[in-house]
């Protein structure tokens, strides 16, 4: 098994607090550790940039102070071509259509969730 390592800079928080400004947060490299280069350089490239709305979860196990993780594959939302999605969902394309239906930002999203 595999992760990457992702440094994230928090902007705004909607529940609890960040312990710092930057926090790390880990991705799961599909395949096995014979792919992981390969499967990394495909991650890195379609990883999402600018500003997204991010679900996680700290880490609690030895050695993973200080880490978190999605909450799950559903816990990333990004702006892409127009529309919010979860990148990293199979289901994007229907999930949460009813809530998001009028949400096409990532600014839209902090918004609703600061109503919640």
């Amino acid at each position: 098994m595999a992760y990457i390592g992702v440094t994230l800079r928090i902007l705004d928080t909607f529940v609890g607090s960040a312990p710092s400004d930057e926090i790390s947060l880990e991705f799961f490299v599909p395949g096995t550790a014979r792919d992981a280069d390969a499967a990394v350089a495909e991650l890195t490239e379609s990883m999402p940039g600018g500003e997204m709305v991010i679900f996680l979860r700290e880490k609690r196990g030895p050695g993973e102070a200080g880490l978190y993780r999605l909450v799950s594959s559903r816990g990333l939302w990004v702006d892409s071509g127009g529309r919010v999605e979860a990148p990293l969902s199979h289901d994007a394309e229907t999930l949460y259509a009813t809530e998001f239906s009028a949400v096409d930002t990532v600014d839209a999203i902090a918004v609703l969730l600061r109503r919640a």
